[in-house]
C-alpha cells in the first residue's frame, strides 16, 4: 500500500494511490479543496475522531482536475475500506464515467500511509508554505491531528464544558497536539 500526496505547481498536487498492485496517479487542482475534502471524508468513517450523529459508512468527495473529474467514494466494512474512484473525462459528474480504481485496504494501516504523507508534506512545505503554494487554502491541520491522535491513542482528546446546557464548549489540549506535530516531525 502506498499512498503519496505532493504539490506541483501553485494550485496543484500530484497524488499517487497503490493497492495490492493496482495504481492510479491523480493531478487535482486548486478548484476543489482536494486535501481537506478528502481528509474530511475519511475522518467521518472513524468513530474515535467523529461526532456519533455525523458517524457514515459511506461518504464521497470530488477533484476536479481539468479537465477531469475524479469522484472518490468510501465505504467502510468493519476494519476495511473499500475505495472507489470514477473518472469523469469531461469533468461534468452527469456525463460519462469509468470506474478506474476499486479496492479493498485496512483502516488503519490507509490512514498510517496518508499521515505519513502529509507528513512529509508538511516538513516539505510548512504549515504556511502550504497556504502559500496551495493556492490560499490552509493545511488541514486539525484533520492531521485527530488521524495522528487515532493511530496513537485510537481517540482523541476532547474536553466538554457546560455539558446538557445550550451552551456546550469544547476545548483540546494545544500543548500535546504541539508535542505530537513535534514528535512526527
Amino acid at each position: 500500500m502506498k499512498f503519496s500526496y505532493e504539490l506541483d505547481s501553485i494550485g496543484w498536487a500530484n497524488v499517487s494511490l497503490e493497492i495490492n498492485d493496482e495504481q492510479y496517479d491523480f493531478s487535482p487542482s486548486y478548484l476543489t479543496n482536494a486535501l481537506t475534502d478528502f481528509l474530511r471524508a475519511l475522518e467521518v468513517l472513524i468513530p474515535e475522531v467523529t461526532e456519533s450523529d455525523e458517524i457514515k459508512k459511506v461518504t464521497n468527495f470530488s477533484w476536479n482536475s481539468e479537465p477531469a473529474e475524479h469522484v472518490w467514494t468510501l465505504t467502510r466494512k468493519n476494519e476495511i475500506i473499500n475505495l472507489e474512484i470514477h473518472e469523469y473525462e469531461d469533468g461534468i459528474d452527469c456525463g460519462k464515467k469509468q470506474v478506474i480504481f476499486n479496492q479493498d485496504i485496512n483502516l488503519e494501516k490507509f490512514i498510517k500511509a496518508v499521515v505519513s504523507s502529509l507528513t512529509i508534506l508538511l516538513r516539505k512545505h510548512g504549515i504556511v508554505g502550504y497556504r502559500k503554494q496551495w493556492y490560499s487554502e490552509e493545511f488541514p491541520l486539525s484533520s492531521y491531528l485527530m488521524l495522528m491522535q487515532y493511530l496513537a491513542d485510537k481517540k482523541i482528546s476532547i474536553t466538554k464544558y457546560n455539558v446538557n446546557e445550550w451552551n456546550e464548549h469544547l476545548r483540546s489540549d494545544i500543548e500535546s497536539e504541539f508535542e505530537l506535530i513535534k514528535k512526527h516531525m
